[in-house]
């Protein structure tokens, strides 16, 4: 249980269970906690459609959707997955491909060429101690302005990066994030949520919290009301980017739509084939 409030500037959770639990402390600075229950409980700040879903009118009904799963947002990932099949793929970790004078596979042009002695083929299991570790941090924050498909697709990337990563061998973790500053005070504002660890599973839970905009806006904006050690206005924060760790994988601003989204990953693949990036 979550008994104190960490640093507005730098707070981490090590999972979605502890960042709820922060949300339950009293507010830092008393006279922010007005901000608070229009955010969780009522309606008219937000709507449905700011929030992702048809349902949702503030943080308890997103909070609802995340413990039953956001199928729709899932599928949705699923399906720009599943046209990712002729991007670059990831070098597998499990195996490498061996070439010589007998094998698996045949390779005709290989033959005809003369080189018969790489004309064949076969697939050995890599010798490696332990995956290589990838980290990928997705900046969930958006001014108001921001349309809420934008923000669903800075997470429909980071979903789809960490699948074709962990089936080509890697582990990956995935951290959800808020940078900014207060409204008002102008403090600085960080935090991240790690909602998958490396070898963990990427459940359905896990993926609402990374694509749903209402997590964002409505749960990280009580949280940074609640967390602040200033007063602040009734914009709450202004969207900048969170803290990193190195060598991790930032998807941020810049992925704004499906095209935008296959651009970053085609770059992360590319990087990681040429050993230039992993964590």
């Amino acid at each position: 249980m979550t008994k104190h409030h960490q640093p507005i500037g730098d707070a981490r959770y090590d999972s979605l269970a502890a960042f709820f639990d922060s949300l339950a402390l009293p507010a830092y600075k008393s006279d922010n906690y007005r901000h608070v229950p229009p955010l969780m409980e009522g309606t008219g700040h937000w709507s449905p459609r700011d929030l992702g879903h048809e349902s949702c009118h503030n943080g308890r009904d997103v909070r609802r959707v995340m413990e039953k799963g956001w199928s729709e947002g899932r599928d949705k990932a699923d399906k720009f997955l599943g046209k990712l099949g002729d991007l670059g793929t990831p070098m597998s970790r499990r195996r490498k491909l061996i070439r010589g004078d007998h094998g698996d596979t045949l390779d005709i042009h290989r033959v005809y060429a003369g080189q018969l002695d790489t004309a064949w083929s076969r697939a050995q299991r890599r010798a490696t101690r332990a995956p290589i570790r990838v980290s990928i941090c997705v900046n969930n924050a958006g001014l108001s302005d921001v349309p809420a498909h934008e923000l669903i697709w800075r997470g429909v990337c980071a979903v789809a990066l960490s699948d074709k990563l962990e089936s080509a061998g890697y582990s990956t973790r995935l951290v959800v994030g808020k940078g900014g500053v207060t409204c008002g005070h102008g403090e600085k504002i960080s935090c991240r949520i790690m909602v998958k660890d490396f070898n963990q599973p990427l459940n359905i839970s896990t993926a609402t919290a990374v694509m749903l905009p209402g997590f964002m806006r409505c749960l990280l904006l009580a949280w940074t009301a609640t967390h602040a050690r200033h007063q602040v206005s009734s914009g709450i924060s202004r969207s900048h980017e969170c803290n990193r760790d190195a060598g991790e994988i930032y998807i941020g601003m810049a992925v704004k739509c499906e095209a935008t989204s296959r651009a970053m990953i085609e770059q992360v693949i590319r990087k990681l084939n040429a050993g230039e990036q992993a964590a």
